[in-house]
C-alpha cells in the first residue's frame, strides 16, 4: 500500500504545467476578447459607456486590445509575465469593480478563474515550449552555445584592458 502513496504525493508532469496552463489561458483570452471584437467593438463600447465609466473607448479597447492580442501573445509564450500582469489587473477589475454589486455570481465566475489562471502563469513563468525560453533563458543559451561564457568573459576582460581601472580610454 505504501507504494502507491507517492503517486497521491508527488507532483506529476510538473515541468508540463507552466506551457500547458498558459496555453489554455491565452485561448480562453482569444475567446473572450475575440468575441468582442469580432461581435462589433461599438457594442462594448456602449455597455462600457453605460456603466458610467470614463474614456468608455479608449478602455473599451485596452480591455479587448490585452484579451485578444494578450491571448496570442500568452499562447505562443512571448512576454509572458508582462502580460499576465496586465490580464491580472484587469480581470481583477471585472469580478471586483465591474460587478461589485455581485462579484461571485454566475457573470464575474469565469473572469475571477481567468485572474487566478493568470496569476499562476505570472508566478511561474512560460515554460519551456515558448518563445519567451527560446529568446530569453540563459541557461539554455549557454547549453546552445558551450563558448558563449568564454566568450563573454573574454571580451569583459579585453573591454576591461581598454578602458583600465577607472573607466577611461587607454588610447
Amino acid at each position: 500500500m505504501q507504494k502507491f502513496f507517492p503517486l497521491l504525493m508527488k507532483p506529476m508532469a510538473s515541468a508540463a504545467w507552466p506551457t500547458i496552463l498558459r496555453v489554455v489561458l491565452g485561448i480562453l483570452l482569444i475567446g473572450h476578447g475575440g468575441a468582442k471584437l469580432f461581435n462589433g467593438l461599438d457594442k462594448f463600447i456602449a455597455v462600457v459607456a453605460l456603466r458610467g465609466w470614463p474614456m468608455a473607448e479608449l478602455q473599451a479597447f485596452l480591455a479587448v486590445f490585452i484579451e485578444f492580442a494578450g491571448g496570442i501573445l500568452l499562447t505562443v509564450g512571448l512576454f509572458t509575465r508582462i502580460t499576465s500582469f496586465a490580464v491580472i489587473v484587469q480581470f481583477f477589475i471585472i469580478p471586483f469593480i465591474w460587478w461589485a454589486q455581485m462579484p461571485f455570481l454566475e457573470s464575474a465566475d469565469k473572469p475571477f478563474l481567468i485572474m487566478v489562471l493568470a496569476l499562476y502563469v505570472f508566478f511561474m513563468g512560460p515554460g519551456r515550449i515558448s518563445v519567451d525560453w527560446y529568446l530569453f533563458d540563459e541557461s539554455r543559451i549557454r547549453k546552445d552555445c558551450p563558448d558563449a561564457t568564454a566568450t563573454t568573459a573574454a571580451l569583459s576582460s579585453a573591454d576591461d584592458a581598454y578602458h583600465g581601472d577607472d573607466g577611461s580610454a587607454d588610447g
